[in-house]
């Protein structure tokens, strides 16, 4: 990484963060499994960031699924799993690393754009 920076993943899908993990320089970055809705189990991989990297300078809570159906149609557990994850998902993972975290934070919410083939009209 450029100037050092280290770069810690927490996530749901192993295999993604294995290949971005992959993809930057060697010993710069780890990543943990974790289900970011679930806040007792953020405070493992908060913990273990801090232990591995020290406290983060920069923390981005960007936790978000994408799921796309007519909204009249829709099944009211998958938006309500939409909100979970991209809403409280991000919240719940700054809450764990801001009691570690010495630097700047940014929550993104994800809101994906639906295709217009599942706009209501």
């Amino acid at each position: 990484m450029k100037r050092g920076a280290s770069v810690a993943l927490v996530g749901l899908e192993e295999a993604a963060l294995a290949d971005v993990a992959a993809a930057l320089p060697e010993g710069s970055t780890a990543f943990w499994h974790a289900d970011v809705t679930d806040a007792e189990a953020m405070e493992r991989p908060a913990a273990l960031v801090r232990d591995r990297f020290g406290s983060p300078s920069v923390l981005i809570g960007n936790a978000g699924i994408a799921e796309a159906a007519p909204f009249l149609t829709s099944d009211p557990a998958l938006w309500r799993r939409v909100i979970e994850v991209n809403l409280v998902g991000s919240a719940t993972t700054v809450q764990a690393f801001l009691r570690i975290c010495w630097g700047s934070v940014a929550i993104t919410c994800k809101s994906p754009r639906l295709p217009a083939s599942h706009r209501h009209r």
